[in-house]
């Protein structure tokens, strides 16, 4: 027996999915087709792909901003230790 019978079928699934509809600026279509041609991909996958690397980048700067605010703060604890230090 199979387990294929089991899931949903491909329409079943794309019923499934949250369907939104954008409006592109000119030029904007034709870039995304050159670019998802360029890496074998669906448009539609061309431009979840680009949003899941927008969110992914939000959120490494953010660790990158709370890193670099904590060096900061060491920075001026190290100065202020060596201005104590030094009077």
């Amino acid at each position: 027996m199979s387990h294929v019978k089991n899931q949903p079928s491909q329409s079943a699934k794309r019923e499934e999915l949250d369907k939104f509809v954008v409006r592109l600026p000119d030029g904007m279509r034709e870039l995304i087709a050159d670019k998802a041609k360029e890496q074998r991909r669906s448009m539609n996958m061309e431009i979840i792909q680009r949003l899941v690397d927008s969110f992914e980048a939000d959120l490494e700067l953010q660790r990158l901003q709370a890193a670099l605010d904590d060096a900061h703060f060491r920075i001026r604890s190290l100065q202020e230790q060596v201005q104590g230090a030094t009077a």
